[in-house]
């Protein structure tokens, strides 16, 4: 939740610009967005570090009566491992990006040598990996104490250290067995292991045998020197690479940077299979086990769970393409109001209308479907959008009414007979259960009449893109343009008012069935929500401000 409130928005907001704002707004607003992003995205790893550390080193809690609670945030935040996870991953992203940059760079310029500014951005890479690598090695040597002291068990994983001893040696390379406790073809350095993480060459590390819970070795083994093995590799060719370009650019380099290119990536997938596998078998270290963490759903549970997340993702996705449709076709018919010959806006205006044709009946069948699931599953929303009170056989539809929620009835109603019934059950006479049947149901009248918004809106969607798909492979009037420009953010409102359908219909649950809205909210008083409220607002106003001005920047482009 915190990550969504101090971070998303923020990344989401300036992503677009710095995509593809460059030579479309001032190099110094582009720089600008990048480096908001940028912050955007560490704030991003700095909560899900955070979590993730807490569940590999839990502080700052207590238990009562068998529930968690926190009892400092400081201290759960700020966990033991923590600043070295956070550090560690800052560091990896920055190699990765490093890598990334000089792959890319040799790419371009194996197929044009003469490309200088792919040559300064490989130079670039390879010198700004030849600095962090190193960083990196001691941070994971600092790293790897903190979880020595912390999660032993992990350590003794990752070294395949099957019995307490002292001098532990260094494995460089084996095949560990589990089932036998032993190592085979192993490759060892006498006392390394000891000296790296004792610092002392007689240092005493626990073995395998010290622990009753601890994960598979093999897996964490092998992934550990996957990690280390292609850190060491990053370093020698950073290093290599950077001493070398400083007069020459050979083709062997070239080759190198490139195959190297997803490096960090693979580096940094298997550093995370350390860290999850060998935290087994535990969800939250020392508390809760991975087994019992498990929920005991069957298959048909979870088939329709992820039915369920499936159809809300197809219709939110078919949504924000509609939403896009449009808003690309308006602000073209808007150019095309001022500046009638502009080839450009009239292919854009073209696309976008019949992007919109071919969504937007798409998205009705996805509504459609999705109105069956939530029927199945909320039932007491379905009687709220449509307004039926008593449940009965064959429920009319109701194109318009005014819901009165005291009363309990219809006002200046104007309904098809039979229609919802036909549509919900697929059958004239299929039967529909009324607000009467529930005893916790949401408000009926917001629900009514946002779904009307939605549908409404999406209706004049349909008939103005197919209109306009059709009238515009010949000509571009006036009218057509202006209704495109007053339907530049009507997929907005749609989406808006399904959002207002969802959220208002689900009441008084904030999770159905398990936890009420009233059971979720704080203590805290008028003067802190309104303190947090206004530095929430305010903060989100200059972001859209911001937003605003860059864009205008582009559009005038």
């Amino acid at each position: 939740a915190y990550e969504v409130l101090t971070a998303f928005f923020l990344e989401a907001t300036f992503l677009g610009v710095m995509l593809f704002g460059m030579n479309r707004v001032p190099g110094w607003m582009h720089v600008t967005c990048a480096v908001i992003v940028a912050f955007g995205t560490t704030v991003s790893a700095f909560w899900i570090l955070a979590l993730n550390s807490w569940m590999q080193t839990p502080a700052g809690y207590t238990i009562e009566n068998g529930a968690l609670i926190a009892g400092s945030w400081w201290e759960v935040i700020f966990n033991p491992s923590f600043p070295y996870r956070f550090v560690h991953m800052l560091l990896a992203s920055g190699i990765t990006a490093a890598f990334l940059v000089a792959g890319l760079s040799a790419w371009r310029l194996l197929k044009a040598p003469d490309d200088a500014a792919a040559r300064g951005t490989l130079r670039f890479g390879a010198q700004l990996a030849a600095v962090l690598v190193p960083l990196q090695i001691l941070a994971g040597d600092l790293h790897g104490l903190n979880t020595l002291e912390h999660q032993p068990a992990k350590i003794a994983a990752v070294e395949a250290l099957w019995e307490t001893q002292e001098g532990a040696p260094l494995v460089l390379f084996a095949i560990p067995d589990d089932d036998k406790r032993l190592n085979r073809f192993a490759v060892e350095v006498p006392r390394g292991a000891a000296l790296v993480l004792t610092h002392r060459i007689d240092g005493e590390l626990k073995g395998i045998d010290a622990f009753k819970d601890h994960p598979q070795v093999a897996p964490v083994f092998f992934a550990f020197r996957v990690m280390v093995g292609m850190g060491v590799l990053m370093l020698i060719l950073s290093w290599s690479g950077s001493f070398v370009l400083r007069s020459r650019t050979p083709r062997w380099l070239l080759w190198a940077f490139a195959g190297f290119t997803f490096s960090g990536w693979i580096a940094v997938l298997a550093g995370w299979l350390v860290t999850e596998i060998g935290r087994q078998p535990w969800l939250v270290s020392g508390i809760l086990r991975t087994a019992d963490a498990v929920g005991d759903a069957g298959g048909a549970k979870l088939g329709a769970s992820l039915t369920a997340y499936i159809g809300t993702y197809a219709v939110l996705l078919l949504a924000y393409r509609i939403t896009a449709a449009f808003l690309v076709a308006g602000l073209s018919a808007w150019r095309l109001l001022k500046a009638p010959d502009d080839a450009a806006a009239r292919g854009t205006l073209r696309f976008g209308a019949q992007l919109a044709a071919v969504l937007v009946p798409l998205q009705i069948l996805a509504g459609d479907l999705h109105g069956l699931n939530t029927l199945e599953h909320q039932p007491a929303k379905i009687a709220a959008v449509e307004a039926l009170w008593e449940t009965q056989e064959g429920a009319p539809l109701v194109l318009f009414a005014i819901p009165d929620d005291d009363k309990r009835l219809n006002r200046f109603a104007v309904e098809v007979p039979r229609g919802a019934a036909l549509v919900l059950t697929h059958r004239i006479d299929g039967e529909l259960k009324g607000i009467d049947a529930f005893k916790d149901h949401p408000q009926v009248a917001p629900v009514f009449f946002a779904f009307r918004v939605m549908v409404g809106m999406g209706v004049l969607m349909l008939i103005l893109s197919w209109s306009g798909s059709f009238v515009l492979r010949s000509r571009t009037p006036r009218w057509l343009l202006w209704a495109f420009a007053g339907f530049t953010f009507s997929g907005w409102i749609a989406v808006l008012a399904g959002w207002l359908v969802t959220e208002i219909g689900r009441q008084p649950w904030l999770v159905s069935g398990i936890l009420r809205t009233a059971d979720a909210v704080g203590d805290a008083g008028g003067a802190k929500l309104g303190a947090s409220l206004t530095a929430y607002i305010g903060t989100y106003a200059v972001l859209l401000l911001a937003y605003m001005v860059t864009l205008t920047h582009m559009a005038r482009k």
